[in-house]
């Protein structure tokens, strides 16, 4: 069947790197979605936002009245959801801010609600007050990406100094978290167990196999890990750029120094050539 927008048309318009684990389990399954949508739908970008954020609302619904299979299930249809919006609007060429907003806003919104909904669910079916302990801690996993990315965007706010750092970036290959970030965009894959990874192990594989006790613990100790490494990473990457950026600021100068001594000279020797003349 002859379609208006093919497999490949949405393959490129993909957007930005998933994890690992959305590369391998969720991608096929979205992409191929998304293909039916874009061809055989009218629904929209901002249709597509505001569904998935219904279905996160009644993911959370449903975890606090303890139907955590259907939660677990709703979730990862939220998961869906959060794809198909931005690659519908890329593939149609009706990309937006406010698009990109809806999505990240649905996004968070549907993480807070969850959250309590999934740990008041758990405490009142077992009765154990933990979660209502655990609801911070998960809520700082799911949320700290955001900040991070907050944080590095206004360090990384001059056009000048982000160069310097893409420069040693690609220059610093040697470490092992730097071999591994190279073959990630390599292969089109951000860092593992960002916040998609988190959500999905923490909505969906915990509540579906009745384990989100063991799940938040291994999502806690990996997110810890995962912080610490790549704070020394990235500690060592902004030194590096700092000091390359002070170099080309140095070069720069010397450089403009040395073109003003230039032109001061010619200009002597103009002025030299006149007064014989």
């Amino acid at each position: 069947m002859k379609t208006k927008y093919s497999l490949k048309d949405v393959g490129k318009n993909l957007g930005s790197a998933d994890t690992p684990i959305g590369v391998i389990l969720i991608r096929p399954f979205s992409m191929r979605i998304s293909w039916f949508l874009v061809n055989f739908t009218k629904l929209t970008p901002t249709q597509l936002s505001f569904l998935g954020l219904f279905v996160g609302i009644g993911g959370a619904v449903a975890f606090y009245y303890q139907m955590f299979i259907l939660g677990a299930i709703l979730s990862l249809a939220r998961y869906l959801f959060d794809c198909f919006d931005g690659i519908v609007a890329r593939v149609k060429g009706i990309t937006s801010k406010y698009g990109a907003f809806l999505d990240n806003y649905a996004g968070l919104l549907s993480s807070a609600l969850t959250i309590p909904g999934l740990c008041f669910g758990l405490y009142f079916y077992s009765g154990n007050i933990i979660w209502l302990y655990i609801a911070p801690f998960m809520a700082m996993i799911l949320t700290y990406h955001i900040i991070e990315s907050l944080i590095i965007a206004r360090v990384l706010g001059d056009k000048a100094f982000t160069e310097s750092v893409r420069t040693v970036g690609e220059a610093s290959r040697k470490g092992l978290i730097a071999k591994l970030k190279y073959f990630l965009k390599k292969h089109q894959m951000s860092d593992p167990f960002g916040t998609g990874d988190l959500r999905l192990l923490l909505f969906v594989v915990g509540p579906l196999f009745g384990i989100t006790y063991i799940v938040f613990w291994f999502c806690l100790i990996v997110f810890s890990l995962k912080e610490v490494f790549f704070f020394f990473y990235y500690s060592g990457l902004l030194k590096s750029a700092d000091k390359l950026n002070k170099k080309n600021s140095a070069d720069d100068s010397n450089n403009d120094r040395s073109n003003n001594s230039n032109n001061q000279n010619a200009a002597e020797e103009i002025d030299s050539k006149g007064e014989e003349n």
